[in-house]
């Protein structure tokens, strides 16, 4: 096992989103088309998969008072630094925001439903006084594909075709998974300490804004501090809170996920850095297992559930308990909440958050006592490994439906006009 293959596959995963990454890349798109026009912006024409637009559509846009696709999009054709991936949209005004509303008002402004897909696609076209810019990302959230001026090409590239790595999450095991964060010197994952800072910065300003209503009401509720913080991070995230989030898999909410609630156990507990550290870098690399196999946008709720199986795989490594808890608790979280689906990036984030953090610790409390749901037994296998492949299938093919369904409920709530394009 390649233990400095495994740390690349981390550190190119990690990285600071600022709001929901889904608002963050169609800025970000439209941020590239217009640098590559220049000019003034005139019109902006965006098509996107249905997991972007879906999580996009009500999410708040940080620093802002707005939400959604369209404003995500004028925000970053507007004022947006493509140099700054997703946190393009760093530093907008309140003159910004008055740009975005006026070409909004007058229509020229569109995102369209491309196809239903959990494969992220964003094509992004913006017509200034200067010319034509277009920016298309596709497999990673900061990955471009197509890049024209003027319907000319100025480069093209395929996902994937220049990778230096011959390794993926597939290749690897959870026993390798488990045995990495064992053993591999702390040095070369100390990096992850930055998620830390990052997202407890995150749930402060969340517990300290009056907008966070919901984690709150858990704080005043009594619940333990691994849920609250994971709840208000989340749900700051989600109403456009000013503090970037720690991603993991190109999401902040499984970023909070797989690191909010260890941080706050590590305390109650006592740990020290370095073990909670070993316990975040288990908890992404599951994650990322798990997302690999459903995709990294579909139907089901992925920071709850790939975050969540994370979490479950990783608390008892924080306790210093057996791999065999660890390998329980996996199988007794995969029988629960797997079926949570997602209705976009939201406030409701947080509500599924706390479902999330509080089923792992079951999971965990029942695992402990030796116990868990057999396997195999309906979705479960007889290995981890084949147990989170079935649950890809779920999300992909098994729920591309349940997506359509879910953005038609969307539209229909507000009554605004279903844009979808094949």
């Amino acid at each position: 096992m390649n233990y400095n293959k495994i740390t690349q596959l981390i550190k190119k995963d990690m990285r600071k989103a600022l709001g929901c990454t889904e608002p963050g890349i169609i800025a970000l798109a439209c941020a590239k088309a217009s640098h590559i026009a220049g000019g003034s912006v005139e019109r902006i024409d965006v098509k996107v998969n249905s997991g972007i637009y879906k999580n996009a559509y009500s999410c708040g846009i940080p620093g802002t008072p707005v939400i959604g696709n369209k404003f995500a999009a004028a925000l970053g054709a507007i004022a947006g630094d493509p140099d700054k991936g997703l946190m393009s949209l760093e530093g907008i005004s309140e003159t910004d925001i008055a740009l975005a509303e006026e070409l909004i008002a007058d229509e020229h402004v569109k995102v369209v439903l491309h196809d239903i897909s959990p494969k992220i696609y964003v094509d992004a076209r913006v017509i200034t006084s200067l010319g034509q810019g277009r920016a298309c990302i596709e497999g990673e959230h900061t990955f471009f594909s197509l890049l024209e001026k003027n319907n000319e090409v100025i480069f093209e590239a395929k996902h994937g075709e220049n990778e230096e790595e011959n390794i993926g999450m597939a290749d690897i095991s959870f026993n390798d998974m488990y045995e990495y964060v064992s053993t591999v010197e702390y040095k070369e994952i100390e990096f992850i300490e930055e998620a830390i800072r990052v997202n407890t910065r995150l749930a402060d300003e969340g517990l300290a804004w009056d907008r966070c209503v919901i984690s709150k009401a858990v704080r005043d509720l009594g619940y333990p501090a691994a849920v609250v913080n994971t709840a208000a991070a989340i749900e700051g995230r989600f109403l456009g809170a000013a503090s970037p989030a720690m991603s993991i898999t190109g999401s902040g909410a499984h970023g909070i996920i797989c690191s909010v609630p260890l941080i706050y156990e590590a305390r109650s507990l006592g740990a020290d850095k370095e073990r909670l550290v070993r316990s975040i870098a288990l908890n992404f690399l599951v994650t990322m297992y798990v997302k690999e196999c459903s995709g990294k946008l579909s139907a089901f709720c992925g920071c709850g559930i790939a975050g969540g199986l994370g979490l479950a795989y990783a608390l008892p490594f924080l306790h210093g308990l057996s791999h065999a808890v660890s390998e329980k608790a996996f199988y007794n979280m995969a029988s629960s909440i797997t079926g949570m689906i997602c209705t976009g990036g939201n406030q409701a984030c947080a509500m599924k958050a706390i479902a999330a953090v509080e089923s792992a610790y079951t999971a965990v409390k029942i695992a402990e006592l030796d116990s868990s749901v057999s396997a195999p037994t309906g979705i479960l296998a007889g290995s981890i490994e084949h147990t989170a492949r079935n649950i890809g299938k779920i999300a992909y093919p098994g729920m591309v439906a349940t997506d359509e369904t879910i953005i038609e409920i969307l539209r229909g709530n507000d009554n605004r006009e279903y844009e979808y394009i094949i």
